[in-house]
């Protein structure tokens, strides 16, 4: 690992909520909970997942605003979408309104990519593997059957 790969954060510096697992993973079995109680006290996870939020709306202000409609061709695409946001006013310097339209906005641009492809929209939250794993696993099924006998999705 180079130098600006280590983590800057020491593991005695991790915030106290990390300590305990979050509610939306107790319906993962034992094994797994342990695991992701494991990884998040890692600090080089925690490190990466601040890095991500400090780049990611500049960064993706810059993706969208480029074309990218059929970049991937005939290739079996999915977009999950969840149907809500989830943004309330107060949690950012930008409106949740304003972050909601973006988002969609986002999705939309997101099934441009491949002439074969469709949104699904998820009654879920981020974490759709977790909230909605049918939903998941439907997708990936789909996408899967699409490639093996060249078809629409």
């Amino acid at each position: 690992m180079s130098a600006p790969d280590k983590p800057v954060v020491r593991a005695e510096d991790l915030p106290a909520e990390l300590k305990t697992l979050d509610p939306m993973y107790q319906v993962l079995p034992p094994d797994e909970r342990k695991m992701q109680l494991w990884a998040q006290l890692l600090p080089a996870v925690y490190d990466a997942q601040n890095s991500e939020t400090e780049w990611s709306g500049e960064y993706f202000a810059k993706w969208l605003a480029k074309p990218k409609a059929g970049t991937l061709g005939t290739i079996p695409l999915i977009v999950l979408t969840r149907a809500d946001g989830g943004y309330s006013d107060g949690d950012s310097d930008i409106p949740a309104a304003q972050l909601e339209t973006e988002r969609k906005e986002g999705q939309a641009k997101l099934v441009l990519h491949s002439t074969n492809s469709r949104q699904v929209i998820s009654h879920s939250g981020h974490n759709m593997n977790l909230e909605a794993p049918d939903d998941v696993t439907a997708a990936i099924r789909e996408v899967v059957e699409a490639v093996r006998r060249h078809g629409k999705v």
